[in-house]
């Protein structure tokens, strides 16, 4: 209601208007999941099966679902309407894998020169994953320091980061996205 319907095109481009509509949806349904909202279709069906298999993603799922539809749609409407509308499904459930952070695993790396209780205790309770500390020695002065190691998905990372100068003034986070991770680390969707 906000924003009126055109009577023609922004972009007289079909390629063009695929990409750029693809996009554009693809932020918006992702932005829904990392709310921990969801648009009522096959994301539903994308989080409950990438629960279940860290191979799977929401936007994979997507895809999935929506090319057994459009080789139907092929059939009945042509090929060309087909191909852009596969084309668009492959960009929109790219860029909802980009912006759902819970698909996203990461590690992160804390230093502190406290010892990490505070910071493990946040971890175990708030976000209910685990990690492991051990004692070090500061390079540039010898001092004793500590290293803190956690896996978390991206949406975790971000709460830690949130919260950790209030845990651990002296604390500071090495991070790494898209890491892949096999064995026992279970996908949580999780708001807050």
């Amino acid at each position: 209601t906000i924003i009126p319907a055109l009577d023609t095109p922004l972009v007289s481009e079909v390629l063009a208007s695929v990409l750029i509509g693809g996009i554009m949806a693809g932020f918006g349904c992702g932005m829904v999941l990392s709310s921990s909202g969801s648009g009522g279709g096959t994301d539903i069906i994308g989080i409950l099966v990438s629960m279940k298999n860290r191979n799977f993603s929401v936007g994979k799922i997507g895809l999935s679902v929506n090319a057994v539809i459009y080789s139907i749609c092929g059939v009945l409407f042509g090929l060309e309407t087909m191909l852009y509308s596969i084309l668009y499904t492959v960009f929109l459930n790219l860029m909802v894998d980009r912006t759902h952070d819970q698909n996203i695993c990461s590690t992160a790396i804390i230093f502190t020169k406290n010892k990490p209780t505070k910071i493990l205790d946040f971890v175990k309770e708030k976000i209910k994953r685990d990690g492991t500390y051990w004692e070090a020695v500061g390079g540039y002065d010898s001092s004793k320091t500590y290293i803190c190691y956690v896996v978390l998905s991206k949406y975790e990372l971000q709460r830690l980061e949130r919260y950790l100068p209030k845990l651990d003034k002296t604390a500071f986070v090495v991070k790494s996205d898209n890491v892949g991770i096999n064995g026992n680390f279970k996908k949580e969707f999780i708001s807050e």
